[in-house]
């Protein structure tokens, strides 16, 4: 079956005069357009029936059969969806891991570094090994301590103390640890 688009024709207002002798061409012309097309057309030794065209796609003349979305795409946007979030979870959680590790790593950094400048201020620190826990009222609370001072000879004749101080933490199942280590003249 062939189709034939329809055109619609507007009226014209034509004014009035008095009619002239014989059929006026534009009534003529008004006549034909007036009646849709419904002729049939010979092919091949078939007939076909003509029919008005359906409306190109996105005209509004009627409207969409497809309201929503079908289950397979639904189906396939959610699983786009759990890959995506679970991407983005999985880099968040490595992120905050890091981000805790590396806290208390600064932490113990700044103190012992704090720590071995009062000790190289201090002219002659005695020979000792100490360790312990810091107070739970103390801002290192949760951090073990270790600390030795030695007598140690870098050249001959040359005597300075060496002073060691490591820090340990633990973080869920691991242990983390920072030592640092000055020189004193004595």
């Amino acid at each position: 079956m062939t189709c034939v688009r329809e055109w619609r024709v507007q009226r014209q207002m034509i004014p009035l005069s008095p009619p002239a002798a014989g059929p006026s061409p534009l009534r003529a012309e008004r006549r034909q357009s007036a009646q849709p097309d419904r002729i049939s057309r010979h092919n091949g030794g078939q007939r076909h029936a003509v029919r008005p065209c359906p409306p190109p796609p996105g005209s509004n003349s009627r409207p969409s059969r497809r309201r929503g979305f079908t289950l397979l795409e639904v189906l396939v946007a959610l699983a786009i969806l759990s890959v995506v979030l679970v991407t983005v979870y999985q880099a968040y959680s490595s992120a905050l891991a890091i981000h805790i590790s590396t806290r208390g790593l600064w932490k113990a950094m700044l103190f012992v570094n704090d720590e071995l400048l009062r000790w190289e201020r201090a002219r002659r620190p005695p020979l000792h090994v100490n360790q312990g826990e810091f107070d739970a009222d103390h801002p290192m609370s949760g951090y073990r301590w270790h600390r030795e001072v030695t007598s140690v000879s870098p050249l001959p004749g040359v005597d300075v103390r060496k002073v060691t101080l490591r820090l340990m933490w633990d973080e869920g199942i691991r242990e983390h640890s920072y030592e640092s280590q000055v020189f004193v003249p004595r």
